[in-house]
């Protein structure tokens, strides 16, 4: 591989966030993806798989073993850029996806993301077109995080540890779905919060012991954690 591949000046990220359709809270029932590929999107066929282990807005995060030995060298030039994803594929390789104002940020079910969604650890795909002996994705058409689901399964969950994070035993959710044991939840956003007696309230508002219905919200599958919550309605006090 050309020693200085990902040195080259990539094309400012331009991503815009859409907003998550609105879904009812029912307890054992899997909500039906409201969201297809692009239409000239392969779904079952990505150019690349990886982890993800580089981003511009955080830096460098622990390698995956799978690259440690092989190209790890190749990722500071990268992470210097502060431009574009890195990835770390199953082979052992690591490719730099360049990002453009067309490359379209997806979640599993191919909702239309923001790059500060995606968070490192995470299983990405992606569409374009292999360059530089294979070692940089360029153009890339499309990039889906694979862990984070949209507001498909809402939960109903027991506060266990209040605070900027909320520690939370799952009570209620779909039985195949990723909700379940301890997860996590952070405000990520603007989040509609209703306490026990109907009142609006705010994130510190919510308390230790208390049961909540979580609903509209994104879920890092590989995090367990609630990123974006958008909804909580309280539903028995402490």
């Amino acid at each position: 591989m050309p020693r200085y591949g990902l040195l080259r000046v990539l094309t400012p990220v331009i991503l815009v966030v859409c907003g998550i359709s609105a879904l009812q809270f029912s307890p054992g029932h899997a909500q039906t993806p409201p969201h297809t590929p692009p239409a000239n999107i392969d779904a079952f066929h990505p150019t690349v798989s990886g982890t993800l282990v580089a981003k511009p807005v955080n830096g460098e995060s622990p390698v995956a073993p799978a690259c440690t030995d092989r190209d790890n060298g190749t990722l500071a030039p990268a992470i210097a850029q502060r431009k574009g994803l890195v990835i770390c594929t199953e082979e052992g390789r690591l490719i730099l996806l360049q990002l453009s104002s067309e490359t379209g940020i997806y979640s599993r079910y191919w909702a239309r993301r923001g790059l500060d969604r995606l968070t490192d650890g995470d299983h990405i795909n992606a569409w374009g077109v292999l360059t530089d002996n294979g070692y940089v994705l360029d153009p890339t058409f499309a990039v889906q995080d694979s862990d984070i689901q949209e507001a498909l399964t809402d939960s109903q969950d027991f506060i266990s540890e209040s605070g900027p994070t909320l520690t939370m035993d799952v009570l209620r959710a779909p039985a195949k779905g990723p909700v379940q044991g301890i997860i996590h939840a952070v405000q990520g956003g603007k989040t509609s919060i209703t306490l026990c007696n109907g009142e609006p309230g705010s994130w510190n508002d919510l308390r230790t012991g208390e049961t909540v219905d979580i609903s509209r919200s994104l879920f890092n599958q590989q995090l367990k954690t609630y990123i974006h919550t958008q909804r909580i309605r309280v539903v028995s006090c402490s």
